[in-house]
């Protein structure tokens, strides 16, 4: 009998990841092909496994990453000297910048696996108790979070997961952030 109703209901067919496109103006030259304005939409519509690519502009907004396995990816280019500060350019980089009065981050990665690249990140004006520019929670893991530009945050990031994945930060700019300094 169990045989004969794994023939009747066969298993879903699994979800074909898609690749979202985001632009603060929405479609242009640039990004034809733009049919999100906020990063956040773009999140709400995604499924898990998704990418979202975030066209250069500026995006005032808190990000709440939620989607295992999601991909963030944006086009800031790393500074050839991270030293030396330069106002990041809406023609070019993905800036992603706001206010989060949680004490929490601008951008917060709240699943497993979640993929977060070529973006700035700044100018969270919250307390010095929070106030973060990136925001990872204890109960998931699996973080990547390459080629950023981190500034002007009270604090560049919390980095803080459940370590069953391992998780990376590697090739970001981190700086002129002031609560530690």
């Amino acid at each position: 009998m169990l045989a004969v109703a794994a023939a009747a209901f066969p298993a879903a067919p699994s979800h074909a990841a898609s690749t979202l496109v985001v632009s603060a103006t929405g479609a242009t030259a640039h990004c034809p092909s733009a049919t999100f304005t906020t990063v956040g939409a773009a999140v709400a519509a995604a499924a898990p496994g998704d990418t979202i690519h975030v066209c250069p502009g500026i995006y005032n907004e808190i990000v709440e990453a939620d989607k295992a396995n999601l991909t963030l990816e944006g086009e800031t280019t790393l500074p050839a000297d991270c030293d030396q500060f330069a106002a990041p350019d809406p023609t070019v980089d993905s800036v992603v910048e706001a206010t989060s009065l949680t004490g929490e981050g601008i951008v917060n990665l709240r699943e497993d696996g979640i993929r977060f690249q070529g973006f700035t990140v700044q100018n969270n004006q919250g307390s010095t108790l929070g106030g973060y520019g990136i925001y990872t929670v204890v109960g998931h893991s699996g973080y990547p979070v390459t080629n950023n530009v981190i500034q002007g945050n009270p604090a560049g990031m919390y980095y803080n997961t459940n370590g069953v994945t391992q998780s990376q930060v590697t090739r970001n700019c981190i700086r002129l952030n002031t609560a530690f300094a």
